[in-house]
C-alpha cells in the first residue's frame, strides 16, 4: 500500500478529530523534513494528497518553498501557521474541510489533523501549506 493511501486512510479514520495530535516544535534547522500533506473536503468526498519536502524544499507540493517558509515561521507547530488572516474574509458557510499533515519535521514526528468549516477558513489560517 503507497504512503498516500494509508495517509488518506487515516485521515478519514480520523476526521472527528478537531485538535491536533501532536504539536511538534523545531528540532535541528538544518534536518530535513518529509510530510504527507491531505485535504479532505467532507461535503463532496474529494480527497487531496501530496508530499512535501524542506531542506531543500520539494516535493509535490506546488508552492513547496512557500509552504516550507511558513512551517518554519511557525516552528513546526502547525496550530500556529502564520496563515492569511486579516488579509481574506470568510463567509460563515459551513462545508467542512479536514486536513492532515503526517512525517517528520525537522526531526520530530508529526501527526496533525483539524477541521476547519470552509476552504476559505483553512486557507486564512494555514496560508499556502495546505493549498494544493
Amino acid at each position: 500500500m503507497t504512503r498516500k493511501r494509508i495517509l488518506v486512510m487515516s485521515m478519514l479514520a480520523a476526521t472527528g478529530l478537531a485538535v491536533p495530535l501532536a504539536s511538534p516544535g523545531i528540532a535541528g534547522a538544518a534536518e530535513p523534513a518529509d510530510l504527507l500533506l491531505a485535504v479532505h473536503q467532507q461535503e463532496n468526498g474529494t480527497n487531496n494528497v501530496t508530499e512535501l519536502r524542506c531542506g531543500p524544499a520539494g516535493g509535490d507540493h506546488p508552492r513547496a518553498s512557500v509552504a516550507c517558509d511558513e512551517i518554519t515561521a511557525a516552528g513546526g507547530d502547525f496550530t500556529k501557521l502564520p496563515g492569511d488572516l486579516g488579509s481574506t474574509y470568510c463567509t460563515f458557510e459551513y462545508s467542512p474541510v479536514t486536513v492532515s499533515a503526517i512525517g517528520t519535521w525537522r526531526g520530530q514526528t508529526v501527526e496533525y489533523v483539524e477541521t476547519f468549516p470552509n476552504s476559505c477558513v483553512l486557507r486564512s489560517e494555514t496560508g499556502s501549506v495546505f493549498t494544493f
